[in-house]
């Protein structure tokens, strides 16, 4: 079956919930759908080699997409973080209508920028966009991503004609 899927949610674990709802809510403008306390559930159906794993989560929104934060007690974690060109999730992309107010946000709170922002001048229907990568204070890798208005998208085209001349 390849048909009827939509994305429901992405999971991410972290070491300290509340630390990490503050900064997806407060810096990021996620809205709190939901959460729960310490709780103890069977550790199998999460792939977890435990009878039982004690974990609270919580849910955020950003439009359509949901964000499942999991902090889990009592298992041993690896020191290892994960790279951006590592199998697993790469990374999560946030439209933002500001660019540099988006940086300056994200940098204030912790994250920890790859490259200055860069501009897209010779992929077909995204001339002027602009993209950048940087690693949230618990580990995921965000891409900020602007979409160029018909005025930037029309100078960028422009000037890729010129280089092409």
């Amino acid at each position: 079956m390849t048909a009827g899927f939509s994305l429901h949610h992405l999971g991410l674990v972290v070491e300290d919930l509340d630390r990490a709802v503050g900064f997806y809510t407060d810096v990021l403008g996620m809205s709190r759908e939901g959460r729960t306390e310490w709780t103890t559930i069977a550790g199998a159906p999460l792939g977890i080699a435990s009878d039982t794993v004690e974990l609270r989560w919580a849910f955020l929104g950003l439009g359509p997409v949901r964000l499942e934060l999991h902090e889990f007690r009592g298992l041993p974690v690896s020191p290892v973080r994960r790279r951006t060109q590592d199998p697993g999730l790469g990374h999560l992309a946030l439209a933002v209508p500001d660019m540099s107010a988006a940086v300056a946000a994200l940098e204030g709170a912790g994250a920890e920028f790859f490259s200055a922002p860069n501009l897209l001048t010779d992929s077909p229907g995204q001339e002027g966009d602009q993209w950048v990568y940087c690693r949230d204070p618990f580990g995921l890798t965000i891409e900020l991503y602007q979409t160029a208005t018909p005025a930037e998208r029309a100078r960028a085209m422009a000037a890729q004609t010129e280089r092409n001349d």
